[in-house]
């Protein structure tokens, strides 16, 4: 007799699938409520859905927190310096356009080329620290690397995010619905999005 539910059924494995990515999901979130520990999180969350990705079954529980212990050094480290990064520009930028006077407005064009690339290193280093084991300045020229030699998809990156956020200003419903979304599944689904093209430019940069 012939199981109940089959492995080899799409259904099953997309069920499968998803639940995996609401297991994960979950995970991320009350993983990063400390804040401090959001690289870490984020890190290990990569770190399942590359293994997914590849065909492995891994216990995601497991597979999680093994990847965030062994990454949590160097992930911390990462996210600390980004999060610093991104406040004292944020702060720069918010001083050009709200405080200083206007005729001094070009000065937010340095100030957001950082930003810019602060925000290009988070969304590649963090990838990077999951599949690969290397030192932090490697780990950050890396990304940056990345994120300028496939600018294409990192404004696609930047995009999606924004997009919604611009779409639930507009809309009260949308925004409740985005809330729950990223609750149920969210963050995990738009991680498994990004690896996608992240699996490709690494294999093709042999990052």
């Amino acid at each position: 007799m012939e199981p109940i539910i089959r492995t080899d059924n799409p259904v099953a494995v997309l069920l499968s699938r998803v639940f995996d990515l609401m297991v994960l999901n979950i995970l991320f979130l009350l993983c990063s409520l400390p804040v401090i520990t959001l690289g870490a999180a984020a890190t290990a969350m990569y770190d399942v859905i590359f293994r997914l990705r590849r065909g492995e079954e891994p216990s995601v529980i497991r597979a999680f927190f093994r990847a965030m212990k062994g990454n949590f050094r160097q992930a911390t480290v990462l996210w600390l310096g980004l999060l610093a990064g991104l406040l004292f520009f944020g702060a720069d930028l918010y001083i050009v356009l709200r405080v200083i006077d206007p005729a001094y407005r070009l000065l937010q064009i340095p100030v957001l080329v950082m930003l810019l690339g602060l925000t290009g290193v988070g969304l590649y280093g963090f990838p990077l620290l999951a599949v690969y084991s290397d030192t932090i300045r490697r780990t950050v020229k890396n990304a940056l690397l990345l994120s300028l030699g496939n600018l294409p998809v990192t404004i696609f990156f930047l995009a999606v995010p924004a997009l919604v956020v611009y779409l639930c200003l507009f809309s009260a419903q949308l925004a409740v619905l985005t809330f729950s979304l990223v609750l149920f599944m969210g963050c995990a689904a738009l991680a498994s999005l990004y690896a996608i093209f992240l699996q490709r430019i690494f294999d093709r940069a042999g990052a």
